[in-house]
């Protein structure tokens, strides 16, 4: 048979010149094209250091597959024959997508036999006609062919075959059948290893022209290759000392003869990895100095070559290309692990210093915004109502504490109208005398929670008690809706000139409650301004001042449309009860019981329920208590030393601040959302508890329900910025 090389005809042997270009002819072997009677050739494709390939058809199944013709075996052909035969069958048996399929194999009997092996045909190029043809493959697209190739490589080394001579020619790009994109095949996969078998037996290699690539079975004696690295001795199990392969790809074990195994191939393809990525192999030159380079010297770095390798890559890479066999990582799918994980680790370092400085400022100009808005919003009476429920479970999880033990709570309870019918309004002599008696057994003042009528300033009884007592008594006053002061009236004529206006009107304290929207009573206040505007003093801080001595007297701050928080922490079931039927009993059997008390006289009765008021209890406490009761809180709340305080209008916005810019920044630049969402959570939950704490051991009110519905807020903006800002890299990088 002839071959045209210029347009890869095949002809028989009795062709003297190309029909088509006249060309002279060669002629690899003798005979006709049918070979083993069944395959016809039809086309050159090829020619290789172990053959050539033909485009041929089975004569029998009309269908086309290229063949290869083993023209290197030794003159021991039937021992090669029966190790074509194994071997063959190994490679039959690999049936893989990433290795080309070997669908038959034999011997043509022509001469001392051609071994020939049938493999599916491929349209396409091979890795080198690739590389060749393009300037540069993408990070992306290299990883793509170095993934499916490594796929192939270690389905065969699986299975106990060995290549042993990767490298890019032997990678074959082919176009998918009616799909788009390639497919990857690995060729060749067992023929180096079967013919340097049959060398390492000491055969005669036959065959045609070798490529200048190939070294079959070359002697390594010191004269070729110097340096203590390159063993003189080592012979390998099968016979002489030898080596196999492309030496720009070979391990420096197999260059020092011994047997190649698996991690062999690895070298090989850390080889070719590191072509793809700096754009040639890591050595060059003669085949004697790639093969002393392999065993003596470190790969040159490949960032020299290529800039845009970077360190985390470059690392990767040399791993593959370590000496001893035993540190190279143990598949190729771990090359190519390796590499994508260092791209990604890549791609990732150069997005944090992109990114991440454009993200703190967006953060950062956001954040103060989203508090601004905070502040507007908490002024809202929806949200402050939300966050008084905040502080309302605050209270419920503090620490209880004891009430002041001076305040004494007296109450007209049912039990005292029921012994007694007469109305208040017509009792003014008979409680008069009695709160006389109070004050003889040295009480330290006495406030009464009644609106008092009219008909209690013609009350002699009720005048002396006044005059006598006008330090140390307070009497109740209401302002009403259009700041009109009404109760005053109880206190008329000579009374009300021989007190004076001024100390008439020092008399009384007004009862007003706050209720919020919600109808819970949270706050009081110290002081009220009347229709024209002049300060009333509340009732609780006047019966409060009463307990206190000059210098501690209540200071009269401005008026402050929000008050102060009533501290729901006291116990007020321990404040001492006594029924107003019981006083005089008390006055008679143990008078000190009211030394230096404040005593508090209020209303407890079913027919008086609109003076009972909702309040924040604690577990287990009454939802709503009297009037008396919630004044006696009030009246302690300012007793106590240590008021409940609100967070400064600037500390709270800075919190804010902060809390805004560590959700917004963490959510911009943490590339899994659920994590971002568990910083979202996590900060809520901490802002909470420290909240909590923080009410617990200082009484200071840290804003929770305004920044938790703020930083949702913050949460929802970051999340809709990541979809305008640049993907965090998440599978692997775009681009090297």
């Amino acid at each position: 048979m002839k071959v045209c090389h210029q347009c890869k005809t095949c002809l028989e042997d009795n062709a003297i010149r190309c029909p088509i270009d006249g060309s002279q002819l060669a002629q690899p072997f003798d005979g006709t094209k049918l070979i083993d009677g069944k395959y016809l050739i039809e086309k050159w494709l090829g020619q290789g250091g172990m053959g050539a390939v033909y485009l041929v058809r089975h004569v029998g199944l009309d269908k086309h597959f290229a063949l290869k013709l083993i023209h290197t075996y030794p003159s021991n052909h039937r021992e090669f024959a029966r190790r074509f035969s194994v071997e063959a069958k190994a490679m039959g048996k690999l049936k893989h997508p990433n290795i080309v399929d070997v669908t038959d194999y034999g011997i043509d009997p022509r001469g001392s036999g051609l071994p020939y092996l049938v493999m599916e045909h491929l349209v396409g190029e091979t890795l080198r006609q690739k590389l060749k043809d393009s300037s540069r493959l993408s990070f992306s697209e290299m990883l793509w062919i170095l993934e499916h190739t490594a796929e192939g490589i270690d389905y065969a080394h699986r299975h106990g075959v060995l290549h042993c001579d990767l490298k890019p020619e032997n990678v074959f790009l082919c176009k998918n059948d009616g799909k788009d994109g390639e497919e990857v095949k690995i060729l060749d996969f067992g023929l180096a290893r079967l013919l340097r078998r049959e060398a390492y037996q000491g055969g005669e290699i036959h065959g045609s022209q070798i490529e200048t690539a190939d070294i079959p079975v070359l002697e390594l004696k010191k004269s070729i290759v110097d340096g203590p690295e390159v063993s003189e001795t080592a012979a390998t199990p099968d016979g002489p000392q030898g080596v196999w392969g492309t030496p720009a790809y070979m391990a420096p074990e197999v260059i020092n003869g011994r047997e190649p195994g698996k991690h062999s191939d690895l070298y090989s393809f850390g080889i070719m990895v590191y072509e793809l990525l700096a754009g040639a192999p890591p050595f060059s030159g003669t085949a004697m100095n790639m093969m002393r380079a392999h065993v003596s010297n470190p790969p040159p770095k490949p960032s020299e070559s290529c800039r845009e390798i970077t360190p985390e890559i470059e690392a990767a890479i040399l791993m593959a290309l370590e000496k001893d066999p035993g540190t190279r990582p143990i598949t190729a799918r771990t090359i190519v692990r390796l590499i994508r994980n260092a791209g990604l680790q890549s791609e990732r370092r150069h997005w944090r210093s992109r990114e991440i400085p454009r993200r703190a400022v967006v953060a950062g100009i956001l954040a103060p915004l989203m508090a601004v808005v905070w502040f507007l919003v908490s002024l809202t009476d929806f949200v402050s109502n939300l966050e008084g429920k905040t502080v309302d479970a605050r209270f419920a999880f503090s620490k209880s504490r004891s009430p002041d033990p001076r305040i004494l709570i007296t109450t007209i309870d049912d039990r005292s109208l029921e012994s007694d019918k007469i109305p208040i309004a017509n009792k003014a002599d008979e409680i008069s005398e009695t709160l006389h008696r109070v004050f003889d057994a040295q009480a330290a003042g006495v406030a009464i929670d009644f609106i008092l009528p009219y008909s209690w300033s013609r009350s002699q009884s009720f005048s002396r008690l006044v005059l006598e007592n006008a330090d140390r008594i307070t009497l109740a006053a209401f302002a009403g809706p259009s700041g009109e002061i009404i109760g005053t009236d109880c206190i008329t004529g000579l009374t009300s000139v021989a007190l004076g206006s001024r100390r008439v009107r020092s008399l009384f304290g007004l009862v007003n409650l706050q209720e919020s929207n919600d109808g819970i009573v949270r706050r009081a206040r110290v002081h009220y301004p009347d229709i024209v505007g002049i300060n009333w003093n509340s009732w609780p801080a006047m019966a409060a001042d009463s307990l206190m001595d000059p210098k501690e007297v209540i200071q009269k701050a401005p008026v402050k449309k929000a008050g102060f928080w009533i501290d729901y922490s006291a116990d007020w079931r321990q404040i001492e009860h006594i029924s107003w039927n019981d006083i005089g009993r008390w006055l008679n059997s143990d008078p000190m019981f009211f030394e230096h008390r404040l005593l508090l006289l209020g209303g407890d009765y079913l027919a008086g329920g609109d003076d009972y008021h909702r309040v924040p209890a604690p577990f287990g406490f009454p939802k709503a208590v009297s009037g008396v009761v919630l004044q006696a809180l009030i009246v302690d709340t300012l007793l106590s030393g240590r008021r409940v305080r609100e967070m400064p209008v600037v500390l709270s916005l800075a919190l804010v601040v902060f809390l805004c810019s560590l959700v917004l920044f963490g959510s911009l630049c943490i590339q899994r959302i659920r994590i971002a969402a568990c910083l979202f959570a996590g900060v809520i939950l901490i802002n909470t508890i420290a909240a909590f704490v923080i009410f617990r051991w200082l009484k200071l009110i840290v804003p929770v329900f305004g920044p938790m519905a703020i930083l949702l807020l913050a949460f929802c903006t970051a999340m809709l910025l990541r979809r305008k800002l640049t993907p965090f890299p998440s599978s692997e990088a775009s681009a090297l």
